[in-house]
């Protein structure tokens, strides 16, 4: 099985945050929920313009765990 956490981790240290945040994981059978909680000021840089940097990650995301059968959400959350 696939550590998502890991991944979601990745992409946010590597590319697009600095380490001001923290990545919470909760899971279930079927569903795994992902929240990242971050700085107001952070919260632009994660989103991107129309939305479209938290899209591809979610996207990203998404495909991945399709190969496993799991649903799994990314939330993002003010600190």
């Amino acid at each position: 099985m696939v550590d998502y956490e890991k991944i979601v981790k990745f992409f946010l240290q590597e590319y697009i945050l600095d380490e001001n945040y923290e990545v919470k994981i909760n899971k279930n059978k079927e569903n795994i929920t992902i929240t990242v909680v971050l700085d107001k000021k952070d919260m632009g840089k994660l989103i991107g313009k129309n939305g479209n940097i938290i899209t591809s990650l979610r996207n990203l995301i998404n495909s991945i765990s399709n190969k496993d059968k799991k649903n799994v959400k990314i939330l993002v959350k003010n600190n």
